[in-house]
């Protein structure tokens, strides 16, 4: 009878106790893995500060010293009002420097928004601006498309003082429209940041076709050039703006993520584990953005926070949800960067502008290499943000050409844009960054031919 007792115990324990067992062994190891994970909690990259230089702004907190709460003020007016089709077509036109239509409709746009518009010219002579953050669960897509209507708007003001022969009239409204993309940048999220680098550019690109069309004395010249270097010096590194995102995030998860959760599901997704996670990414990116473009890896930095290295069960059984969240969150702060990097470009390029037709307004040609503008007009030639090399430049006849070699770092000689002057289905990839003394004609022909494509849904007013 004992060899049957123990053949039945054994049975018994096989069929019974071994899989109670196992069955605990297996979800106290899964919750030790989802509460605390079986690696030590990441730590983010000595030495990077992670918190703003200033504490992030409420809407509620905006002064009136702060360029901001006139801005904020502009945009909620423009969203109560409906911009015409006509009146959109009339803008598209002027803002590729074709004048040749009617504005009645854009002109009496620019009436009804008169108040809107003199609350930016009001913002933009403020010494303060920081943006406030803007909740992601209260944020207005047509918030955001009116902050870039208004620059539009001032736009096609401007153009229109230029048929006018308001010149000054003219600039000051795209040194205005140059402003306020800056202030965008400053203090607020990088939605905003984004915003503010269309506006930046609409902004540049308006000021460099007045100087090569209409700029008749060095003298204006240098004054433009000294305004838009005082702009320059004020833009807001990527990496604040991410210490920004990195406190807008942590509001937000805190508030609409944790505060929101079961208290058996804190127990998996804590808030210390949540924001340690954070500061460690975040703070890797704020470090690679602090880096000249040519030597970041922000590639790199992705696949890490994407485990896309770690085995799969590693990865499971090791904070999945912080992990997760990470993963989805990450991808997003790298793109943002390469506007912050063409807005610097432009910003540079629209003073080497500057003093190009400058120079050939002196000696009647342009000059045939840009060490000709040093130190006279500018303190040094200008770096590739791409590469770390000067600026390219040539001289064509009685025209020129700058360029930068683009986010592929290749150069290929200024014979295609990366971005611009580009049909809807060219598949080309790379190109470099260029801007020519022929840049209004080429920007209207461009717009004649039918290839830009319309803006009027993206940007009307609702």
């Amino acid at each position: 009878m004992r060899p049957v007792k123990r053949i039945v115990k054994r049975v018994i324990w096989a069929v019974v106790v071994t899989p109670v067992v196992l069955y605990v062994l297996f979800y106290t190891g899964l919750y030790v893995g989802l509460r605390w994970g079986f690696t030590p909690l990441p730590k983010p990259p000595s030495g990077v500060r992670l918190e703003p230089l200033k504490p992030l702004l409420a809407r509620n907190d905006l002064k009136p010293d702060n360029g901001a709460y006139y801005y904020m003020k502009a945009a909620e007016l423009l969203l109560s009002y409906k911009q015409s089709d006509d009146s959109r077509d009339q803008m598209e036109a002027l803002l590729a420097n074709d004048t040749s239509g009617d504005a009645k409709e854009i002109r009496q746009t620019l009436t009804d928004c008169r108040e809107a518009l003199d609350l930016v010219r009001n913002g933009s002579q403020m010494s303060l601006c920081q943006m406030p953050w803007l909740e992601p669960s209260t944020i207005s897509t047509s918030l955001l498309k009116s902050m870039r209507q208004l620059g539009r708007l001032l736009i096609a003001d401007g153009k229109l003082a230029e048929q006018a022969g308001d010149f000054n009239r003219a600039i000051a409204d795209y040194l205005v429209v140059v402003k306020l993309g800056r202030d965008c940048t400053a203090g607020g999220t990088l939605i905003m940041s984004l915003v503010g680098a269309a506006i930046t550019e609409l902004g540049t690109q308006a000021a460099r076709t007045w100087v090569l069309r209409n700029a008749t004395s060095p003298g204006a010249l240098q004054i433009i050039m000294e305004k838009l270097g005082r702009i320059n010096s004020e833009l807001i590194p990527y990496a604040e703006t991410l210490r920004y995102e990195l406190e807008g995030a942590k509001k937000w998860i805190e508030r609409d993520m944790l505060n929101q959760m079961k208290p058996t599901d804190r127990k998996v997704l804590s808030k210390r584990e949540m924001f340690t996670y954070l500061d460690a990414a975040y703070g890797d990116y704020i470090q690679d953005a602090a880096k000249p473009v040519w030597e970041s890896d922000p590639k790199a930095i992705e696949d890490k926070w994407g485990m896309k290295h770690a085995h799969r069960w590693l990865w499971t059984l090791n904070r999945p949800a912080p992990r997760i969240f990470i993963g989805m969150v990450l991808p997003a702060l790298e793109r943002p960067r390469g506007g912050v990097i063409r807005v610097q470009l432009g910003m540079e390029v629209t003073m080497v502008v500057c003093a190009l037709r400058a120079y050939t307004l002196t000696n009647g040609h342009p000059p045939e290499q840009l060490s000709e503008l040093v130190p006279g007009l500018v303190p040094a030639i200008p770096i590739d943000p791409y590469d770390g090399k000067p600026l390219r430049y040539r001289r064509e006849g009685e025209g020129w050409v700058v360029w930068s070699v683009g986010s592929d770092r290749k150069d290929d000689n200024a014979q295609w844009h990366e971005f611009k002057y580009r049909a809807p289905k060219d598949n080309r990839v790379g190109g470099d960054i260029y801007f020519k003394s022929t840049e209004p004609e080429d920007d209207l022909a461009f717009y004649k031919a039918g290839l830009v494509r319309s803006n009027s849904a993206s940007t009307s007013t609702q």
